[in-house]
């Protein structure tokens, strides 16, 4: 199973959409999960996704504020909505005759909104009790090895992501590829790069998964690495 998860910062144009269908040929991920798309789905080309063998199934809610975060999968799966919110969309899928869970994530860049984040997938670990990952961009590091800049990253918010992953056991699993998956692209001192984008999993999907990795594309005119973390698979056993 192979996900690919975008922070495409605006699908509109034919640009974004032709490396989007490249990495969508190339890797050919069952699941794809698409942040800041920058418009409606409903303004999207009807048959775009159709034509690539992919439905999509969620979407984030935020209000009155356009989704920011889609999801997709092969026409042939049926996933099951769980949850979602203005930071998430998490569902279960059947392989192999086992239960999964994912969460896509497109978490705030307010700590203090990212707090609630922190308490839903809490809540969502305990609720599923199955093998479980979440994937995206946390906008969020726990250590300052995570960081690369002139100024420190600020303690406190990396603090919390730290505790609130080490107090409930979340695994983060080695990313293969760029170090860093976003930067601000401004020069000099000012220049930051941190790495906002991981899969974080349960015991449980460690368990059953034989072989797993996360891996960084080639960046594509975001200032994510493109896409973010980007792709995982795994072998039942």
């Amino acid at each position: 199973m192979k996900c690919l998860y975008w922070n495409i910062r605006g699908i509109a144009n034919s640009p974004s959409r032709l490396a989007l269908k490249n990495l969508i040929l190339t890797h050919k991920p069952n699941f794809i999960f698409i942040s800041e798309p920058w418009m409606l789905f409903n303004n999207f080309p009807r048959n775009w996704f159709h034509i690539l063998n992919f439905k999509p199934f969620a979407f984030n809610h935020r209000d009155d504020l356009n989704p920011n975060l889609w999801c997709f999968c092969s026409n042939h799966l049926n996933p099951d909505i769980i949850s979602y919110d203005n930071q998430q969309v998490t569902f279960t899928f059947v392989d192999n005759n086992l239960t999964f869970g994912i969460s896509a994530i497109y978490a705030s860049t307010n700590h203090i909104i990212r707090r609630q984040l922190w308490q839903n997938l809490q809540n969502l670990q305990v609720q599923l009790n199955i093998p479980w990952c979440s994937i995206g961009d946390f906008n969020s590091i726990i250590g300052s090895h995570e960081h690369r800049g002139a100024s420190p990253p600020a303690r406190g918010p990396m603090n919390e992501f730290y505790n609130w992953s080490d107090s409930n056991n979340f695994i983060h699993l080695p990313t293969r590829g760029m170090q860093f998956t976003w930067s601000n692209r401004r020069g000099g001192i000012r220049h930051t790069e941190r790495r906002l984008d991981r899969v974080i999993c349960n015991q449980a999907w460690i368990d059953v998964c034989n072989s797993r990795h996360v891996s960084t594309l080639v960046n594509h005119k975001s200032d994510h690495v493109t896409p973010t973390l980007n792709y995982f698979n795994y072998l039942i056993i």
